[in-house]
């Protein structure tokens, strides 16, 4: 399943040109950087830079891209998912292994990796994705340690733990309600490999959250207190006081994570699994851990004044594991066998849908009270989607190409770095961050995004706006909008007898 899976996005990379946007381009952009700096010998200089997340995935496209022969767009996500969807699907598979069995496992791994969200989230270059797999690497070693019964395996599971916060400030939310389960539940008799396991972790994350811890307070600080503006534009962030606040991650769940048929197996799983546990009460069943494991992370990403939809993806490992271990326990096996079947058959369908579009099926249940074109779909219950949380289908489009063409001449005609102008090239389908990282694949350093950055001739100012403005036919006509304006470039430095210089 792995393998189909990096193939899959292999070649979703290879056909899609879109331009990168957003939180996509934004990592992209950080990776690029640590890969110069990496490559000119300042190989600690990422863990001192504080860019509001810690360096693992950046760091992981960094150096495959370092191994491989440079750096790419098609590079760093493909390291991203060498190195984290096999850590993603054994997290789920050990996991699931240990709570119900090897069966339950194998279901465990093919519901993460047919996850719609998951499925989008390893065609971009994001730190969700990476977290959601450092999160379920960690739970099944937490699991693993047997209440911290088990000495070296607790000292492993808090290896694993302290290089997974280096995916995002907000993993210890997600293994801390396991945490805390354990030790309730016997893990305070162990005492030497619940310290160890912490000891293990502190070690391995301190350095890095100690010397930012100033800044973590600060960024921690505005999560939780400050207001935030309308998603989009057009809807309100829910208020502490409304129940939205609450139900927004569930609605999210079904209708951005999971859609309905999988969600249906995971409520199923926490209905029939917590009967189970409430009749018999054993001490040997995990579904306590995995149960409050996963509500921790629910409620404390709730809690934050900023929501995003991925923001609860890492929990994946705890609705896999309880979504698919309900299964084996079902007492005619015939029918066990056939829901394992029909899970699978939806693993498909969704990697089908989302990579290809086919069969092409989008489908919602609308309920009363629907909020239209509220974020999460409140309202509604999507049952089948094609467009995927930001990656669908590859897109063939031409843009990113014309554009890394059009650096390479600036490179060509003699620059070695750029200028992009802020006002112009960071609206219209044009950002910053995609313009800065398709310059450095082309091989030019980003001089900065005002005009007093052009001060050589070496470092050319580029800007957009329509020809009617300039009076003279563009360098390069927009090729990422259908619109009249176009790219033009001064090399400079910028004066009173600065001339537009196309490459």
């Amino acid at each position: 399943m792995v393998v189909v899976f990096v193939l899959i996005s292999l070649w979703w990379q290879k056909i899609d040109q879109t331009l990168p946007n957003g939180d996509y381009a934004k990592h992209l952009d950080i990776a690029f950087g640590y890969y110069n700096l990496i490559s000119h010998g300042y190989i600690g200089a990422p863990f001192k830079e504080y860019n509001l997340y810690p360096p693992l995935t950046h760091l992981v496209g960094a150096y495959y891209s370092l191994i491989v022969g440079g750096p790419s767009i098609l590079r760093m996500v493909l390291g991203e998912n060498l190195f984290f969807v096999p850590m993603l699907a054994f997290g789920c598979y050990w996991a699931g292994s240990i709570a119900f069995g090897r069966c339950a496992g194998v279901l465990a791994a093919a519901f993460g990796l047919g996850t719609p969200m998951i499925i989008s989230l390893f065609h971009l270059f994001m730190t969700d994705g990476p977290t959601a797999a450092m999160v379920a690497i960690t739970v099944a070693a937490m699991l693993a340690t047997e209440r911290f019964s088990r000495t070296r395996m607790s000292v492993f599971a808090g290896l694993v733990a302290g290089i997974g916060a280096y995916t995002r400030a907000t993993f210890i939310l997600f293994i801390l309600g396991l945490l805390l389960v354990m030790v309730l539940r016997g893990g305070w008799r162990e005492r030497k490999g619940l310290g160890l396991f912490v000891l293990s972790a502190v070690v391995i994350a301190g350095p890095w959250y100690g010397l930012h811890f100033h800044d973590l307070f600060s960024q921690t600080s505005g999560a939780v207190s400050a207001l935030q503006p309308m998603w989009y534009g057009s809807h309100p962030y829910p208020s502490d006081n409304q129940l939205l606040k609450y139900t927004w991650y569930a609605w999210n769940l079904v209708n951005q994570q999971l859609y309905l048929p999988l969600a249906l197996f995971f409520l199923i799983g926490v209905v029939t699994l917590s009967v189970g546990w409430i009749r018999n009460r054993s001490s040997d069943s995990l579904l306590p851990e995995l149960l409050v494991g996963g509500f921790v992370g629910y409620l404390g990403t709730s809690l934050l004044t900023l929501e995003d939809p991925r923001y609860t993806i890492p929990a994946l490992v705890y609705v896999a594991v309880i979504a698919t271990g309900w299964i084996v326990r079902v007492r005619w096996r015939s029918l066990g066998v056939a829901l394992g079947v029909l899970l699978l058959a939806v693993v498909v369908f969704n990697t089908t849908q989302i990579n290809k579009a086919w069969p092409g099926i989008n489908a919602s249940i609308i309920l009363p009270g629907q909020e239209i074109g509220s974020p999460i779909g409140q309202g509604t219950l999507d049952v089948a989607n094609t467009s995927g949380y930001f990656a669908g289908q590859p897109m063939p489009a031409p843009a990113r190409a014309v554009i890394l063409r059009f650096l390479e001449r600036i490179k060509h005609d003699g620059a070695t770095a750029v200028t992009f102008d802020s006002q112009s090239l960071n609206s219209g389908g044009y950002n910053l961050d995609q313009l800065s990282l398709l310059a450095t694949v082309a091989g030019l350093k980003v001089a900065g995004f005002a005009p007093d950055t052009v001060t050589s001739p070496d470092t050319w100012w580029i800007f957009r706006t329509s020809p009617a403005t300039a009076h003279i036919p563009p360098c390069l006509p927009s090729p990422a909008m259908n619109d009249t304006t176009g790219f033009y470039t001064i090399p400079g430095p910028l004066g009173p007898s600065a001339r537009v210089r196309c490459p």
